[in-house]
């Protein structure tokens, strides 16, 4: 029986806002929503002021050029989900640039996890050492 490590799996995507400004904006109304920048002003308030609005407050979506579109952090939310791996499919982990690692496993796949390597390394000594005990 193959034993199993559980680690927290770290998925990235669109905030639903941004989704919804992406999919507005192709649609043609992106410009009947008030934008707003992260102080909470939009383009009115900038105007008022006698101050030319930032770009991505005229329009909308932050649209650029033809169908693409600027994303920033604040357009990404992190997602957190317990998961467990087959011990004897991981064949290697590289430590994160900022946090966590990524694990890649024997069936070309790789998944961005909450652990350190460190983490990882002391949950597998951690499960060989019960697989010992349980032997003995």
């Amino acid at each position: 029986m193959s034993e199993f490590i559980g680690l927290t799996v770290i998925t990235v995507r669109l905030k639903k806002e941004t989704k919804d400004n992406i999919a507005k904006s192709f649609l043609g109304d992106a410009k009947s929503k008030k934008s707003k920048d992260d102080y909470g002003r939009d383009a009115a308030f900038y105007r008022e002021l006698g101050i030319d609005p930032p770009e991505e407050l005229e329009s909308g979506a932050q649209k650029s050029q033809g169908n693409s579109f600027k994303v920033s952090e604040g357009d990404l939310e992190t997602i957190e989900s317990p998961a467990m791996f087959r011990l004897d499919s991981l064949v290697f982990f590289v430590a994160g640039e900022k946090e966590g690692s990524t694990i890649y496993l024997d069936i070309d796949y790789k998944a961005s996890v909450k652990e350190t390597v460190r983490e990882i390394e002391l949950k597998i000594n951690k499960l060989s050492k019960k697989s010992k005990d349980v032997v003995k």
